[in-house]
């Protein structure tokens, strides 16, 4: 991803904020499978905050993605291969 992003011609501080926002998807990705493991359980005791935390977790996900979008279009638009 680093090389694709280096081959992009985009800023530097769009670099950044896609890159961020990869580690914070990433981040929040293992944090929402640790907080769902507990669902697992038949004798879980539903409660509140855990399942906020799942939300909250969900949103910071799609935060980290939005972050790259504009950059993952720039990055395909590199990669077709160019027509004659």
């Amino acid at each position: 991803m680093v090389e694709l992003l280096a081959k992009a011609k985009i800023s530097p501080s769009e670099e950044e904020e896609c890159s961020n926002g990869l580690v914070q998807e990433r981040i929040a990705c293992l944090n929402l499978l640790s907080y769902t493991c507990q669902f697992i359980k038949r004798d879980y005791t539903f409660r509140l905050i855990p399942a906020r935390v799942i939300i909250q977790e969900a949103r910071i996900i799609e935060d980290g993605v939005t972050k790259c979008v504009k950059v993952i279009r720039l990055i395909k638009k590199h990669n077709q291969p160019r027509k004659f």
